[in-house]
């Protein structure tokens, strides 16, 4: 900068020519990046816009005013900001193309402004997510919290033996629903990131028996129809694949009526293996079938205890299931009843855990 003071300014060289006739090196560099620009002038008319831009906002015409350009009042409320040198950032939330925009400007002095964009649709989504999470949580945790505390003021208060017992008992099962809650959300946690697994060939019949098992030493005796071939074996992680069963388990033992048995099967092709648990409760609502698998959802939004699990049973299981690169979904049978099944590629190695897996 020192060797052009005092120049002429014919004697500044031009950035913008490259010896043989001028190039707009600023707008291929712009366009380059793939940023949603758009130049306006003084009456808030677009004058100049990235390919993105045009893209974003189905290929308006421009020149044209910028409420034409974007129909979306706001952004017209945000170039009236720049104009008056405030920069942003701004959150816009444009219906009408389903996104929220995080809008920054730039003065141009007497050529207007300069407006870009970033997507922030996925960072609300995220935001919104992780609130919901929390506050589900907290909901979650009330319930025993109370119930630690009423047991606990009732046995300071001195109780017959057997009272006591009974609230101890109490006590100690509340603790266990905590931990298990917190043991969960702890693992959801860790599989935002990367999961690992430790890749071996296993019989699934065998980790079918000893899921069951947990299952019912936890929630009590029912019946399992174990239709999976006794010869299958499975290439995975044998302890993933039981984390899936014991939380498909869990569920289907928790909506089948009492007497009501819960049935398992499974198939090979000759891609991948499928696995299927049926159970006999009421099913599940169409609308609510591409939600089971969210963080704490319940189809019985009333959450009541009456042995409902926490509602990460099945975000877990999608978490495992995509960590092995298959797939999961659930569906209601028309005799009754909800199937949810899985898959697991034939051919898996252990590279499909070192990729990140998706909320």
């Amino acid at each position: 900068m020192r060797l052009l003071r005092g120049r002429s300014k014919d004697e500044v060289p031009d950035l913008e020519s490259d010896g043989g006739g001028r190039r707009d090196w600023t707008r291929e560099a712009l366009e380059s990046a793939v940023i949603l620009w758009l130049r306006i002038d003084e009456d808030l008319r677009v004058v100049e816009a990235s390919r993105a831009a045009l893209a974003f906002f189905e290929n308006p015409s421009v020149p044209g005013s910028l409420i034409a350009v974007t129909r979306t009042p706001e952004l017209e409320e945000c170039a009236r900001h720049v104009q008056t040198g405030d920069l942003g950032p701004w959150d816009i939330n444009v219906s009408n193309f389903g996104s929220v925009l995080r809008v920054r400007g730039l003065r141009l002095n007497a050529s207007g402004a300069f407006l870009y964009f970033e997507d922030a649709t996925e960072v609300r989504r995220l935001e919104a997510v992780r609130a919901d999470f929390v506050a589900n949580l907290a909901h979650e945790l009330r319930t025993p919290v109370t119930s630690l505390s009423l047991a606990a003021e009732t046995l300071a208060g001195g109780l017959p033996a057997q009272d006591a017992v009974t609230f101890a008992a109490r006590i100690a099962e509340e603790a266990r629903y905590i931990e298990g809650l917190l043991r969960t959300v702890t693992e959801l946690a860790l599989l935002e990131g990367e999961v690992k697994l430790h890749i071996a060939e296993f019989s699934l019949h065998g980790v079918v028996v000893d899921s069951w098992r947990r299952v019912v030493d936890r929630q009590g005796p029912a019946n399992l129809v174990d239709e999976v071939p006794g010869d299958l074996w499975l290439r995975a992680d044998p302890i993933r694949v039981a984390e899936i069963l014991q939380n498909l388990f869990e569920n289907a033992h928790r909506f089948s009526p009492e007497g009501q048995p819960v049935t398992i099967g499974a198939g090979v092709s000759s891609a991948e293996t499928l696995v299927w648990v049926d159970d006999s409760g009421p099913g599940i609502p169409p609308a609510e079938l591409p939600r089971v698998f969210e963080r704490f959802y319940k189809v019985d939004r009333a959450r009541t205890r009456r042995g409902d699990g926490s509602g990460l049973g099945l975000a877990l299981s999608k978490h495992l299931v995509s960590a092995h690169g298959g797939r999961i979904w659930a569906e209601s049978r028309p005799e009754g009843g909800t199937r949810v099944s899985f898959t697991i590629p034939r051919n898996l190695t252990a590279a499909p855990g070192d990729l990140p897996v998706s909320a």
